[in-house]
C-alpha cells in the first residue's frame, strides 16, 4: 500500500483557509451590539422643569408645580407673593424671619421683633396681616418658598452686615427669643448690606416632610411647629440709624385640598403622574 503524504505547504493552505470561518464567527460575536435607549431632548428639558418647579421657588416652572403623589388626593396649586420695606431702628438694626405657614386669625408667616446691636431679638411675634385663605380650604402644603432682599439705602450710608440664618429644628418655640446673628444655626450666611443688590434666599427642608398636609390653624410663635421648611430669619447690626434698609420680597407656592362641597374643590386636579427619575432628584 502506498501512502500519499501531504506536503507541508498544502497543510498551511488548508489550515489558512479554515482559519477565517473561525475569525469571522468571533468577529460577528465581538461586534453584535444592541440599539441604545435615548431620551429625546424634549423628554430631559421635562425632567428638569419638573425638578426646578419643586425646589427653586423663584423658576418660572414653581408656579402651578405639584408634589408627586401616588394619591387620589386632588389639590388646586396657589402662588403667594408680597413685599415688605425695612427699615433700620434707632440702634440702626432689625430682624425678621420667615416661617411659610397657612394660617387664619391673626397670624401671618412673617415674625419680626427688636434687636439689639449684640443680636438679641426678642418681643418675636407674627405679623398681624395674615394671608388671606382660599374658601372651603381645609389643608395645605408647602411645595416652595424663598426670599429676594434688595439694598434700598443710598451707597454711602448703606453700613452694617445682613445675617441670614436658617433653623432646623420644627419647634420654633426658642425663636420667641433668638440671637439672629448665631453661628449655630443649621444655614449660616452673612454680608455687608451694600452688597445685597438681588439676593435669591431658597428655604431649605426641615425635619418634617412637606409632602404632607397641614390644617390651617392658628398658631403663635411659642407654639408654631413648622410645615416641612425651616424659619429663616434676615437680621440687619451696625447700620445706620433709621433708614430705609432693604426691600424684602417673599415668595410661597401650595397645594390647597378642599371639602367636597367647596366650589373651589371643582378646579382642583390629581397630582402629576410619578417618576423615579424626578423623586430621586
Amino acid at each position: 500500500m502506498v501512502k500519499i503524504k501531504k506536503k507541508p505547504s498544502e497543510v498551511k493552505k488548508g489550515a489558512k483557509k479554515a482559519a477565517p470561518e473561525s475569525s469571522k464567527q468571533d468577529k460577528e460575536k465581538k461586534t453584535m451590539t444592541f440599539p441604545k435607549q435615548k431620551l429625546s431632548r424634549h423628554v430631559i428639558s421635562s425632567k428638569v422643569s419638573q425638578v426646578c418647579g419643586l425646589i427653586d421657588p423663584f423658576c418660572n416652572h414653581a408656579r402651578g408645580a405639584k408634589f408627586l403623589d401616588e394619591s387620589s388626593t386632588r389639590t388646586l396649586p396657589y402662588t403667594y407673593q408680597w413685599a415688605y420695606p425695612m427699615s433700620s431702628d434707632a440702634n440702626g438694626a432689625f430682624a425678621l424671619f420667615f416661617a411659610p405657614r397657612i394660617g387664619t386669625g391673626t397670624q401671618g408667616c412673617v415674625a419680626s421683633g427688636t434687636v439689639s446691636g449684640s443680636g438679641v431679638t426678642t418681643n418675636v411675634g407674627f405679623d398681624p396681616t395674615p394671608i388671606s385663605v382660599l374658601t372651603g380650604a381645609t389643608g395645605y402644603r408647602v411645595v416652595s418658598a424663598g426670599m429676594r432682599i434688595k439694598c434700598t439705602a443710598p451707597r454711602l450710608s448703606a453700613a452694617g452686615m445682613i445675617h441670614i440664618r436658617s433653623y432646623a429644628d420644627p419647634a420654633t418655640g426658642s425663636l420667641s427669643t433668638y440671637v439672629a446673628n448665631t453661628y449655630s444655626a443649621s444655614n449660616i450666611q452673612s454680608l455687608p448690606l451694600v452688597e445685597c443688590h438681588d439676593i435669591h434666599v431658597i428655604l431649605p427642608h426641615s425635619a418634617q416632610l412637606p409632602q404632607v398636609f397641614y390644617p390651617i390653624d392658628s398658631q403663635t410663635v411659642s407654639t408654631f411647629m413648622g410645615a416641612g421648611f425651616c424659619p429663616t430669619s434676615v437680621c440687619l447690626i451696625g447700620g445706620a440709624a433709621s433708614t430705609s434698609a432693604v426691600y424684602i420680597e417673599f415668595i410661597m407656592h401650595v397645594e390647597y385640598v378642599f371639602d367636597d362641597s367647596a366650589g373651589l374643590a371643582l378646579a382642583a386636579t390629581p397630582a402629576p403622574k410619578f417618576d423615579h427619575l424626578v423623586a430621586l432628584s
